[in-house]
């Protein structure tokens, strides 16, 4: 009995290992192949031929040019000049103009001197000394700080500094280059800051008085 049934585990054995052994077919055929990616998407047709360059349409117009923006750079450094040296002569002792004057602060004096009741403006011009003939391109004209006070009722007073040249800027000592006050068809002129602080709120300016002292 335990012979028999040696034999018959032996067959059993057998058989297993026969369903076992791999199909000759199947042994012959290679590995299948890793899947392969989807295709890729149609791609469009290929562009029309670009033009040439010297065919092609110029660029749109850019910014202004370097001319221009020279030129505005240029105002820019003008107007930043003028506004320190109106600053510079504000703070400036009048005394350093007059010096029969107590030391006072210019835009202070030049505020007491025509009062309260005027309207002060402040700018840098050439001292009134451009013609508008050519010959003006090649002169280094003067520059003067304008301190300027207007009345309701029509008057005005001025007093013009000269601090340098336009070309050069701002150099040497400050001095009185003008001073007047009245209305526009009897503006009397005065010599000395003194002067003008005398007379600078009078309907007018008495320019007679004036000349006496």
């Amino acid at each position: 009995m335990m012979r028999i049934a040696r034999i018959g585990t032996l067959v059993g054995m057998a058989l297993l290992a026969a369903t076992l052994v791999p199909c000759p077919e199947a042994a012959a055929q290679p590995a299948p192949a890793a899947e392969q990616p989807a295709p890729a998407a149609e791609q469009p047709a290929p562009a029309a031929e670009q033009p040439a360059a010297s065919d092609q349409l110029p660029p749109p117009p850019g910014p202004p040019g370097n001319e221009a923006a020279a030129t505005d750079a240029a105002g820019d450094s003008l107007i930043a000049l003028g506004k320190r040296t109106v600053e510079a002569v504000q703070h400036l002792s009048v005394r350093a103009i007059d010096s029969t004057l107590t030391d006072t602060r210019f835009d202070r004096w030049f505020r007491q001197a025509v009062g309260a009741d005027a309207w002060v403006s402040w700018e840098t011009n050439d001292c009134g000394e451009q013609t508008g003939s050519p010959s003006d391109t090649a002169r280094d004209f003067p520059m003067c700080v304008q301190a300027m006070a207007e009345w309701d009722d029509g008057r005005k007073a001025l007093v013009w500094i000269a601090v340098g040249t336009v070309n050069r800027g701002v150099f040497g000592a400050p001095e009185l280059v003008w001073a007047s006050a009245g209305r526009a068809d009897t503006m009397a002129s005065y010599h000395s800051l003194a002067q003008f602080a005398r007379y600078a709120q009078g309907p007018g300016g008495n320019l007679e008085e004036a000349r006496k002292k």
